[in-house]
């Protein structure tokens, strides 16, 4: 780029250029600069990742100039979500960016939220128990953060009652954001577990050479305002013990119940003789 003179030079075939007198004046010729525009390329990534490779493009480049270029953002590791500018640097390797008019453009980086998965924790209570407190547990965090960074009231619920049955119920979470992380919530399981039912023999006795009396059994550790009539099969109660049994102690011996919601235990009671 610059001024450079246009010169005239008279062609004289015919030999005749001594007849005159000359006079040559000079023009001049302007070199204007060439446009060049370089475009930085837009790109993403999550919160807490690395930036990509950066990239661009150059137009205009004329007679086989060596211009190129490098691309760079603000942000850092640890820069919040938000948008942030990737700017083009040219270098001029041939020093020929002088014959050039440069537009530059940036282009924009994004920087997406990181997913944070939040399990619920399982849980489990018997029949008849009112639901525990839920939980969660957080997977995903970057940048060496933890829980802290999590806020709000986490809620959760399941479907169970204290009346439902044994078996397995889900647990849904929510409730709760944190800067920076898009929250992802996964169901966790709550398992209701048998309830303690004891069947104790009642205590009882009768003298050497009688029958047994009628033999009887208490049961204990009912819930949800159950009786006996929740339970299957039928309770049997027995004794070893004999009309001529000798005189001494015998078991009375409560059996024969099943049920899905309790755990039977059975305690023997004594007959005394």
């Amino acid at each position: 780029v610059g001024t450079y003179p246009i010169t005239a030079a008279l062609v004289d075939p015919a030999g005749k250029l001594s007849n005159y007198s000359v006079t040559t004046n000079a023009s001049t010729l302007t070199v204007d600069a060439a446009p060049l525009t370089v475009v930085a390329q837009d790109a993403s990534r999550t919160y807490g990742g690395s930036d990509p490779a950066f990239g661009g493009t150059i137009n205009g480049l004329q007679n086989g100039d060596v211009i190129t270029a490098t691309y760079a953002s603000t942000d850092t590791v640890s820069s919040p979500v938000g948008t942030y500018p990737i700017i083009p640097t040219l270098v001029d390797g041939g020093g020929k960016l002088s014959n050039y008019t440069v537009s530059t453009t940036a282009g924009t980086l994004t920087i997406n939220p990181a997913v944070l998965t939040g399990q619920a924790d399982a849980k489990s209570r018997l029949y008849g128990v009112a639901n525990p407190i839920f939980t969660v547990s957080y997977s995903g965090f970057v940048n060496g953060q933890d829980a802290s960074v999590v806020s709000g009231s986490l809620s959760g619920s399941t479907p169970a009652t204290t009346n439902s049955p044994v078996g397995v119920y889900p647990i849904s979470v929510g409730g709760q954001s944190a800067p920076n992380y898009s929250l992802h919530y996964v169901e966790g399981a709550l398992t209701v577990g048998a309830a303690q039912l004891l069947v104790t023999g009642d205590n009882t006795n009768r003298a050497y050479g009688q029958a047994n009396p009628g033999l009887t059994a208490t049961i204990s550790g009912w819930v949800n305002g159950e009786d006996v009539s929740v339970l299957g099969g039928a309770l049997v109660v027995s004794s070893p013990a004999v009309t001529n049994s000798p005189v001494g102690s015998y078991p009375i011996i409560p059996s024969g119940l099943s049920s899905t919601n309790y755990a039977l235990s059975y305690s023997n009671g004594t007959l005394d003789r």
